[in-house]
């Protein structure tokens, strides 16, 4: 498995567990990273916005292949998850577009996979097993392909949950501290109400006041 590195007109493979990945991309501008990828090799991209600012959370992708083809273009979503495979040698181009938005900055979560085209390790000393003993059934390789593609899928349906979570927390805080300025305005709004009521009603009593002046002059 590789994981794609942040990175800026280059790219490099690693090997490693999985790392999840935060970034942030400004109003006005788009983030490009590219991955290298070989024919029949596994891509997987995920996404989700954790942070856009008074309530846009959304952002454009866009994944394109080493012929300069556009195979995912995503305009202005929350989140998404793409499965696909290569057709192609060369460095795949994956790029998250924030230049619809004047004002806000982006945080997005992100991680990218691209797997070998058995989807696990060559070196699984498994795999070898396998293929030694069960060499004539091509399509021991294909189940257990299918299998380990369902258990990536669901690993990155539970990240993807954690990621929803975190941020219907930061929303939650936003609304909180809204209603919390609303409340303090509304109750400074009755002290001064309440204040000049006050005034008002002993002004009335009062022969040399202000207000029992205008009372007298309304009278008339």
């Amino acid at each position: 498995m590789y994981m794609l590195i942040l990175l800026l007109c280059c790219s490099s493979r690693v090997s490693g567990e999985d790392q999840e990945l935060i970034l942030k991309v400004d109003p006005l501008t788009e983030s490009c990273f590219f991955e290298y990828g070989s024919v029949d090799d596994q891509i997987v991209a995920e996404y989700e916005v954790l942070d856009g600012g008074h309530g846009e959370f959304d952002i454009s992708f866009t994944l394109t292949d080493p012929a300069g083809r556009i195979l995912v273009a995503d305009f202005k979503k929350g989140g998404e998850i793409h499965r696909m495979y290569a057709k192609l040698n060369g460095s795949y181009k994956f790029c998250f577009d924030n230049t619809f938005s004047a004002f806000n900055t982006k945080t997005v979560y992100f991680e990218i996979d691209i797997f070998n085209s058995t989807g696990l390790e060559q070196t699984d000393p498994l795999i070898e097993l396998f293929n030694e003993t069960l060499k004539n059934v091509a399509n021991i390789n294909t189940t257990i392909r299918h299998v380990k593609e369902y258990l990536d899928y669901v690993e990155a349906k539970q990240k993807m949950s954690k990621v929803d979570h975190a941020k219907s927390r930061r929303l939650a805080e936003a609304i909180f501290m809204k209603v919390n300025r609303y409340s303090f305005f509304v109750l400074f709004a009755m002290i001064f109400t309440s204040l000049i009521q006050i005034f008002m009603v002993k002004g009335i009593f009062d022969e040399k006041s202000y207000a029992h002046r205008m009372m007298s002059f309304l009278d008339y």
